[in-house]
């Protein structure tokens, strides 16, 4: 998808042809499926019990169920199965109630996708301020429509996208 240097299809059989490798595909008739894509890792703030979202899409023809393991060492998933329908994404919710830090670990899923039918998601807690709140700084801005320049605080902006360019020259 990313260095494709050919391909070519004809009478149900395909090849592609890349920098590293070069695949020949042939259709089956009634051999379709699901295609699953999920999110790799949840992180979790460190400090205070919370809740993130685990996506999973179905990039196939057909309707994907998912199903996750029931306990994972203190956290909470729900819903424990999902459907998802060709061309969506469903939300899965990974919640850590506890008092102490989350402890890292993963999340076993089982799926009818064909050619990837089970898998791990990574849960820890946040590193290097993934998931956690970011220390307030200022920095002189604009805002459009209004052209001027003004100092802003990140507190200042809470809630509302921000769009920090930078640049330097060598």
């Amino acid at each position: 998808a990313f260095s494709a240097m050919g391909v070519g299809a004809s009478g149900g059989r395909a090849v592609v042809a890349d920098w590293f490798a070069s695949v020949a595909l042939q259709a089956q008739d009634g051999v379709a499926g699901p295609e699953i894509v999920v999110d790799e890792a949840v992180y979790f703030d460190p400090e205070v019990p919370s809740a993130q979202f685990w996506r999973v899409a179905n990039h196939g023809v057909m309707e994907l169920e998912l199903a996750t393991e029931s306990a994972v060492s203190g956290y909470e998933v729900s819903p424990s199965a999902v459907s998802v329908a060709p061309g969506t994404s469903e939300l899965v919710r990974v919640e850590w109630s506890g008092s102490t830090s989350p402890p890292t670990t993963t999340l076993s899923w089982t799926s009818n996708d064909p050619d990837e039918a089970s898998g791990l998601v990574a849960l820890s807690p946040a590193d290097q301020g993934i998931g956690t709140e970011h220390e307030d700084f200022a920095l002189a801005g604009f805002q459009l429509p209004d052209p001027a320049e003004q100092i802003y605080s990140l507190s200042e902006v809470r809630g509302k996208a921000v769009v920090l360019v930078y640049w330097a020259l060598y």
